[in-house]
């Protein structure tokens, strides 16, 4: 994800399976309020489940899913936490440029489910979360719904509203949308 799409990354169901074709976003959505950073994507990418959970879950090797994400990595595990990972985004508004990095621990609360609790310590967010669900919608493709909450300890820019982060998200999904099904081949 590129820019602030940590803050981007949420996934939302607009419409039948059926009739959204492969690496298609069917709905985005961002909002801010008291700093907090709410975004919902929704989209569907040619890949089955199992491997498109594959690919979201190689913590050593996002960096592959967007020129956004400069580094990544597994972590060790803390006393409660079986999973955890470290990533550094490059984000960019206008001449500003920064590199937030977050820290995440992972769980897996279902099958097709992904929650990821953003830990304070070590990252450059006060706070969030951010939950996927995966299911199979046709042969060989996958819906992918994102929701994410952050709060940022970095200053962003007045002008970098929802509609900035909505525009940069579905770029970014786009983009991973079609990393993925490239990496699923």
């Amino acid at each position: 994800m590129t820019g602030l799409r940590p803050l981007l990354a949420t996934l939302w169901l607009l419409g039948p399976a059926s009739l959204a074709p492969a690496g298609t976003v069917e709905h985005v959505q961002a909002r801010h309020r008291h700093g907090v950073y709410t975004v919902e994507l929704t989209m569907v990418v040619a890949a089955t489940m199992e491997r498109v959970q594959a690919i979201v879950t190689d913590y050593d090797g996002l960096h592959r899913l967007s020129s956004a994400i400069v580094e990544s990595q597994r972590l060790p595990p803390s006393d409660s936490d079986a999973e955890r990972r470290r990533v550094v985004y490059r984000a960019c508004f206008l001449i500003y440029c920064f590199s937030p990095v977050m820290v995440e621990a992972v769980h897996y609360p279902g099958a097709g489910r992904m929650l990821s609790i953003v830990e304070p310590e070590g990252s450059d967010f006060e706070s969030g979360y951010s939950e996927w669900e995966f299911s199979q919608v046709g042969e060989g493709e996958t819906r992918i719904i994102f929701h994410s909450e952050l709060q940022p300890r970095f200053w962003v820019p007045p002008v970098v509203g929802p509609w900035v982060i909505k525009r940069k998200m579905l770029a970014a999904a786009k983009e991973t949308g079609l990393r993925i099904e490239k990496l699923a081949k």
